[in-house]
């Protein structure tokens, strides 16, 4: 929401901000971030299956995006990026303390699909419709790491950065562009896949429903989806420390 406002109103970016440190969240990215709830809140009245268009469009959009972000800068950098050519660092204990960050952090991605997968399985025609995923998981998962390894890698040349610093998060390359077309659309593409999917999302599916599942049998609608909603104001600074941290700990090892 922040790149999309930056796009429409560039001095966006420049949002003074009157929040202290301890917040862990800027006033231009609380606005952002509040700006997107209110957007998604009329989702909250809509089961898993009348969202069906929101995930067929989002298997469109999205791999769309990451494909052409990770092409830009590869063809900008004129390869894969120095990331590719260094050595390994780290061996025995060291390497298998990464492996396993890299991996928990990978497979954290879907740890809230395998405790809720009831919520959607139930919405199947038949008990083999679950099945697919056995293989769309691992793929997609493989594909958006490739495209984030590439892309981070191919900025360190393109935007003259240390190793150290390339930019894992696509947010931190549309900061980059100069183009506010290109920006607006890549952002309304990622905000899709925040909804839809668990990467850089409020409070998406498979957090939010069951949430609003539980609530329906006690308080009738719209007052369950609303109150289901409630947890999600107050958590977006502790996520983003607790991502902030994350990093350290990534980098460090």
């Amino acid at each position: 929401m922040t790149q999309f406002l930056r796009a429409i109103w560039p001095s966006y970016s420049t949002t003074p901000n009157s929040l202290p440190e301890s917040a862990g969240i800027s006033t231009r990215d609380m606005t952002s971030y509040f700006l997107f709830w209110l957007v998604q809140l009329p989702f909250f009245f809509l089961n898993p299956n009348q969202l069906r268009w929101a995930f067929l469009l989002k298997t469109v959009v999205v791999p769309v995006t990451m494909l052409a972000t990770m092409g830009a800068l590869v063809h900008s950098a004129g390869g894969g990026g120095p990331l590719f050519d260094q050595p390994n660092s780290v061996t025995g204990k060291g390497f298998s303390q990464a492996w396993l960050i890299g991996f928990a952090a990978l497979q954290g991605n879907w740890a809230t699909l395998s405790v809720n997968s009831s919520d959607f399985t139930r919405y199947s025609k038949t008990a083999r419709a679950q099945w697919s995923q056995a293989l769309a998981i691992p793929l997609s998962a493989l594909f958006v790491t490739i495209c984030g390894i590439l892309a981070a890698s191919a900025s360190i040349p393109v935007y003259g950065l240390a190793i150290e610093d390339a930019m894992w998060s696509p947010f931190d390359i549309m900061d980059r562009w100069n183009s506010r077309a290109a920006t607006a659309f890549a952002a309304l593409a990622w905000m899709l896949a925040g909804y839809v999917s668990r990467s850089r999302s409020l409070s998406p599916p498979p957090r939010s429903s069951p949430r609003p599942t539980a609530l329906a049998h006690f308080f009738p609608p719209p007052l369950g989806p609303l109150l289901s909603l409630a947890p999600s104001l107050t958590s977006r600074s502790r996520t983003q420390r607790r991502r902030q941290h994350h990093r350290q700990v990534s980098r460090t090892v």
